[in-house]
């Protein structure tokens, strides 16, 4: 599982170099954002043909309520782990002033164009359950040619997602302007996080009958659901694939649904950590609203750091 690692490091380096190239032509420009626009629907090919695998699989589906029941266990101990190490190191975060008062949310100039792409990302989720559904279903019926059930399928668009993944993050300007204004205290959130949810699933281990390396590989996803899942089904199989897809889209729900009680109780820090490495996209509009604007450079910071660990993490815990 190191052949995507390798082809991530590579596209890093193309979008690096296209970014460069860009500035004097046209075509690294183009090349650049047709890369873009492919990563959506190659997760979503990634995503049916993992509910293929499934739907394939009668044993399978079988015991998938009791998979769903797995995923609630192993998303409960993460989220309690997580939250456990960010309020232990809540003082040491960077302090985070207040929204002034005469500057409500609904006012601010970064709500507004969140607010109009609420919908669009918050869908994220249900369009990767539709695809994952509508693969389950076909795959059931024996309707799909072998070709999209077939693993070499699925791995070859894992390699061609990587690398895209890769040309993204090396076209990213954001990344170099926020590695240049990070101070280490910064880094403390996601870390908090990634450690929390990572002890927390090793808890989890010891009373489900799967290893401990396993529950970590699910945690380890962080919310990026749709390529953490995928990496899982093409080394573990399509069963602990399913608990990670499961696990992660739980969490980013419960972001989306309780945010004002996390916040009330646990503090905004705690609403960052919930969301993981959605916290840049699809669940920033409930942050900001639930926690303040002034939470916007802390939550992007948080998700492009545990986003960035995913490819990395993932493959190493399977490979052990």
């Amino acid at each position: 599982m190191f052949t995507p690692l390798l082809l991530m490091l590579s596209g890093i380096f193309l979008g690096y170099l296209g970014r460069r190239a860009a500035r004097r032509r046209l075509w690294p420009t183009v090349c650049l954002r047709l890369c873009a626009h492919a990563i959506p629907p190659a997760v979503l090919f990634l995503l049916f043909t993992l509910g293929a695998s499934v739907g394939g699989d009668s044993e399978l589906l079988r015991v998938l309520p009791q998979l769903g029941g797995v995923a609630l266990w192993l998303t409960a101990c993460g989220l309690i782990g997580s939250f456990a190490c960010v309020r232990l190191i809540r003082r040491r975060l960077p302090h985070v002033p207040d929204a002034p008062a005469a500057a409500p949310v609904e006012a601010s100039p970064v709500r507004e164009p969140l607010v109009r792409r609420l919908a669009a990302l918050a869908t994220g989720s249900a369009g990767i359950l539709a695809f994952f559904g509508l693969g389950l279903v076909l795959a059931r019926a024996d309707v799909l040619p072998p070709v999209l059930t077939s693993h070499m399928s699925a791995l070859y668009a894992l390699y061609f997602l990587m690398t895209l993944v890769g040309v993204s993050l090396g076209r990213d300007e954001r990344m170099g302007d926020i590695l240049r204004t990070l101070r280490p205290r910064t880094l403390l959130l996601p870390l908090a996080t990634a450690f929390g949810t990572l002890l927390g699933s090793a808890l989890a281990s010891l009373a489900v009958d799967y290893s401990l390396t396993d529950c970590l590989a699910v945690g380890a996803g962080f919310v990026y659901y749709s390529l953490s899942s995928v990496i899982i089904t093409m080394s573990k199989g399509a069963e602990l694939g399913a608990i990670a897809l499961m696990a992660n889209i739980t969490r980013e729900l419960l972001t989306f649904a309780a945010a004002p009680l996390i916040v009330r109780l646990l503090g905004p820090e705690c609403l960052i950590s919930c969301g993981g490495a959605s916290t840049m996209d699809s669940t920033l509009p409930t942050v900001v609203r639930h926690a303040g604007v002034q939470w916007t450079f802390i939550s992007i910071v948080h998700a492009m750091l545990l986003d960035f660990s995913v490819p990395f993490l993932v493959p190493f815990l399977c490979s052990l």
